[in-house]
């Protein structure tokens, strides 16, 4: 994993990315860790985006503990709380 400052990727950003080539980095500022650069095309797109999406991730969850507490919850149901919560 490499580190990189915040100053480093705003002066030398393209040269950033092409040292990188697809490998994880941690962007610091002032030796504290900030955010992380990972590496992503068009096959992990989509997954990274849902992984990272906080309303699917609750809706995962809510999902999950019905599951626990009766046994089940179908794809249509999980679709149709998630429709429900975005209007």
């Amino acid at each position: 994993m490499k580190f990189v400052t915040v100053r480093e990727l705003k002066i030398n950003g393209s040269d950033v990315l092409n040292r990188l080539q697809g490998e994880d980095a941690i962007i610091t500022k002032r030796g504290k860790p900030i955010a992380a650069l990972v590496p992503i095309d068009e096959d992990t797109i989509e997954e990274f985006i849902i992984a990272h999406n906080p309303e699917f991730l609750a809706e995962l969850s809510r999902s999950y503990e019905e599951y626990r507490r009766k046994g089940g919850a179908d794809l249509a149901t999980v679709k149709r709380n998630l429709k429900r919560r975005r209007e």
